[in-house]
């Protein structure tokens, strides 16, 4: 059966960076900006927004990882929800941009794309679903990639699960009307991305900034850096 559709990863993948530099750099700037604003105290505020956070990793599909997210963390620190998603908006138009500096460029992201756009398929940027579109875009700019680059960029509000749920990918091959037999993944991070294979989706490891946390086995997975991809993705 030929492939309809390229499913990729974001960070790591399309876009190279210290994966622990970002994240660290997030949770500093954001609860920075939540402590200044409201005076919460930094250990509650903490707590709240990983529980939150990890509502959204155990979503079970009935509500928008969004909705997931905000009724916990406004519950959890007894504050306004519409309050709380304008200060979160705020952060991500502002404070959130300086978090590039934890990325680099990567020139061949940008050919592949161009060159990927002039083909039939269905282009989809399956990065995990935990922020709002309006961040997921900045992120993508970093590495000058584009909304319209993409048939599909999974976002907080129009998910209702999160990777490595294999329901993340099912939800994706439905919206698309797609068999997993005719998508390719290709990410970096072999519990997140990799566990598309385990629903018969056809997987590339991008090696560039490989997370591999549990030393999965990947010999006989197709593998490699970018150079590798290209040439990859010319086979199918």
């Amino acid at each position: 059966m030929s492939i309809k559709a390229i499913m990729f990863d974001l960070d790591g993948t399309l876009l190279p960076q210290n994966m622990e530099q970002f994240v660290d750099g997030y949770f500093k700037s954001i609860f920075t900006k939540l402590i200044m604003l409201n005076g919460f105290d930094k250990e509650e505020l903490k707590n709240a927004f990983l529980v939150a956070l990890k509502s959204m990793y155990f979503n079970d599909g009935s509500k928008t990882n969004k909705e997931r997210f905000f009724e916990n963390f406004c519950s959890l620190l007894k504050v306004d929800r519409d309050k709380c998603e304008k200060q979160c908006a705020d952060y991500y138009e502002n404070e959130f941009k300086t978090l590039k500096k934890c990325t680099q460029e990567n020139i061949l992201v940008r050919e592949l794309l161009d060159d990927l756009k002039k083909t039939d398929y269905k282009l989809i940027l399956a990065t995990n679903p935990l922020f709002p579109k309006e961040a997921t875009i900045t992120r993508m700019s970093w590495n000058n990639i584009h909304e319209d680059d993409f048939d599909l960029i999974t976002v907080y509000d129009n998910s209702t699960f999160c990777k490595p749920n294999p329901e993340y990918y099912k939800e994706i091959l439905s919206k698309f009307n797609l068999k997993p037999e005719e998508v390719v993944m290709v990410g970096n991070d072999t519990k997140e991305d990799l566990v598309a294979s385990t629903l018969g989706i056809k997987c590339f490891m991008v090696t560039d900034c490989l997370i591999n946390k549990h030393e999965v086995d990947i010999s006989n997975i197709p593998h490699g850096n970018f150079h590798d991809l290209r040439n990859w993705l010319k086979t199918l």
